[in-house]
């Protein structure tokens, strides 16, 4: 790419990557009102627009006759660290209904994906599904996610920054750790066999001399998505089994190589899965497991918690001058956003 080595010297120091993908929150939902009453002092790359796409003023979701728009923050709501109280569709038929849908669940043709999408239809899907409720708009303050909002505005945020594809986990984490998801639309297309000729990103390092590691929270069960004692990204990725310079471990060897100074090139931290199912009709009751990655519907205090634990572990390793932490979301998860995202390359003919 043109100009590619110019742009990757802005950082020539970093020598180790650390990057966290938690679960299924837009940009909305939990850092739409991060720069509410400014903006940031400084965009990158420099041509980039000043303002941060947050929560404009005029945004709104209809159902029917009715419009919704984003609070700020959830405090009125009857679970307000756990919004929204039942789990959006998250999978591609879903999406394509938030992303395109009117009012009234309408979409202008049966595959609309080479328009620009109005972002209209998640009031609408949400109700198809459960019940017509404006939790799905639900934008937390930044006090109630003082760590996440706080290392977004005191280090970088990235607000023009888009899932590879408008569905849910499975496929988009075969995206990050793959390039591809290989045609799959939804979860029920993978298993730990989809991908099992496929390189990974774990293999690219291995071959390339940089030591990598995968430090998972969670060894697999059903919240995990993987069978029970299998890690979900080598189960689902079996060719990282082959890679060199590398090993899956659990998260305390992170933690103990992280205060040694011995960590890897490349650390990706599997989180505590979680997430569940509401109870339509009772706002505080939830069935599911309590996890560290902002699943909704389960609570968001563990995460942020845990997400300020990994923060302090990094700034006192004495890696950290020589360290580049990215954290990052798989998918917006069925939770409303406005910024429509563009057209993507597609990597292979599936």
């Amino acid at each position: 790419v043109p100009g590619a080595r110019s742009r990757l010297r802005t950082v020539p120091q970093i020598t180790t990557v650390v990057m966290v993908m938690f679960e299924n929150r837009s940009l909305d939902s939990v850092l739409g009102w991060l720069y509410r009453d400014s903006q940031p002092k400084a965009v990158f790359p420099r041509d980039s627009s000043p303002r941060f796409e947050g929560i404009p003023a005029d945004a709104t979701n209809a159902y029917h006759e009715t419009p919704y728009h984003p609070a700020l923050g959830t405090h009125g709501m009857p679970q307000p660290c756990r919004v929204p109280n039942i789990d959006p569709s998250e999978g591609l038929p879903h999406v394509k209904k938030q992303l395109y849908a009117d009012a009234y669940g309408k979409l202008p043709n049966s595959e609309p994906w080479d328009q620009k999408p109005p972002m209209t239809g998640f009031v609408w899907d949400f109700d198809e599904v459960y019940t017509q409720n404006v939790e799905v708009m639900g934008a937390y303050s930044s006090d109630q996610l003082p760590v996440l909002s706080g290392l977004a505005k005191n280090f970088a945020v990235s607000d023009r920054w888009f899932s590879s594809a408008p569905t849910q986990t499975d496929p988009n984490r075969a995206f990050s750790i793959c390039g591809t998801s290989l045609g799959g639309e939804v979860n029920d297309d993978l298993d730990g066999k989809t991908f099992a000729t496929a390189n990974t990103l774990f293999n690219v390092l291995g071959d390339a001399g940089k030591s990598w590691g995968i430090y998972w929270q969670t060894d697999g069960g059903l919240a995990a998505g993987s069978p029970a004692f299998d890690v979900y990204t080598p189960y689902f990725f079996p060719r990282i089994a082959a890679a060199k310079n590398g090993g899956v471990h659990p998260y305390h060897t992170f933690l103990d190589s992280l205060k040694k100074g011995a960590l890897p090139n490349f650390c990706f931290i599997e989180p505590k899965w979680g997430g569940g199912i509401g109870v339509p009709g009772d706002p505080l009751a939830w069935v599911g497991f309590q996890g560290n990655d902002y699943h909704p519907p389960a609570w968001i205090g563990p995460a942020e918690s845990d997400l300020n634990a990994l923060y302090d572990a990094l700034v006192q390793s004495p890696q950290w001058p020589n360290l580049l932490f990215i954290v990052t979301f798989d998918e917006h998860g069925g939770t409303w956003d406005h910024v429509p995202p563009p057209a993507a390359t597609p990597p292979d003919t599936n």
